[in-house]
């Protein structure tokens, strides 16, 4: 995901005001969370954060004070933002959550059937799809049930927000290193963010 594309949609209001402020989902691949009601004087800063599968990143874009709203046309007001600082991680990624939520699955399954599944590679790549499924559920829901089938026998773990919270908490916690670099490159405190826009499908399950 392109950050001076995204925030182009935001200051384009491409992504409409009342899911700013509830921090819905705009699109398919991007939402926005912790809006302000107003933008600092002179420059607006908004803060990309975009999560991937194996990848991610935090980027500050600042928008001139001259830019106006939608009423420009696109091609106007992309000539009035710039990126101002990025900070990347080439191995962190929303697949390190499916990873450990499948650990936490084959540890509550060996736990309560004394089955080991570590050793069939057919149904840990078919638990890992499982729990990125329970992984999306769980961006919306308290609840999931991860079910796998091996030998011939249907095992299955219940998973809840709290524990999806605990496996991504180290995801949450090296994206926040991200974002304090990006901060920090672009010689800006957090106050002077006007909003917080999250892309990729890595970030629709986090608890950011």
């Amino acid at each position: 995901v392109q950050p001076l594309a995204v925030a182009l949609l935001y200051w384009h209001a491409t992504i409409p005001t009342h899911l700013v402020a509830a921090g819905g989902e705009a699109d398919a691949d991007s939402a926005v969370a912790n809006s302000k009601s107003s933008a600092p004087a002179g420059c607006e800063f908004v803060l990309v954060v975009d999560v991937g599968g194996s990848s991610s990143s935090a980027s500050v874009v600042q928008k001139a004070p001259s830019a106006s709203s939608a009423e420009r046309p696109t091609a106007d007001l992309t000539a009035d933002i710039s990126l101002v600082a990025s900070a990347s991680d080439l191995h962190l990624g929303g697949n390190e959550v499916d990873l450990k939520l499948r650990q936490h699955v084959l540890k509550d399954i060996r736990r309560r059937s004394r089955v080991d599944l570590t050793d069939n590679s057919r149904a840990m790549a078919r638990l890992l799809i499982a729990c990125e499924e329970a992984k999306r559920s769980l961006a919306t829901g308290s609840q999931a049930t991860v079910t796998v089938e091996a030998d011939g026998a249907d095992y299955f773990c219940n998973v809840s927000r709290a524990v999806l919270d605990d496996v991504s908490a180290g995801l949450c916690r090296a994206l926040v290193g991200l974002v304090g670099k990006a901060l920090a490159q672009a010689q800006l405190g957090g106050d002077r963010i006007s909003a917080t826009l999250l892309a990729g499908g890595g970030a629709r399950s986090l608890c950011v």
